[in-house]
């Protein structure tokens, strides 16, 4: 997917993933995205929207807030301590039960 966009890892500014607090599910993050993306910063939506089918609707709605404003608070970054700023690419990644897996890529004008 990145090489169709003209894309390098290096040029995902955030990793958007569904991390929700179950270790089952989360090890799937840490055991493929977080190895992928060792330098990028990983946020996450479900510990405040929570799983629902439509987790993954609301975690795109806050990337695209973060590309639209170009940043992306505290609140939602899992391996930060400090707002990023200069937002461009965001990967998100997200799965139910390690069945139903999206991948989406925003990117902003």
């Amino acid at each position: 997917m990145l090489l169709k966009n003209n894309l390098k890892i290096n040029d995902i500014d955030i990793v958007m993933t569904g991390i929700n607090g179950d270790c089952n599910n989360d090890s799937i993050y840490r055991e493929n995205i977080f190895p992928l993306f060792p330098a990028t910063p990983i946020a996450w939506y479900k510990h405040i929207f929570g799983e629902s089918f439509t987790a993954c609707g609301l975690g795109m709605y806050t990337a695209m807030l973060a590309l639209q404003e170009s940043k992306l608070t505290i609140d939602y970054l899992y391996n930060r301590t400090s707002s990023i700023e200069k937002i461009k690419n965001i990967l998100i990644y997200n799965h139910f039960k390690n069945k139903d897996h999206s991948l989406i890529l925003l990117s902003s004008c």
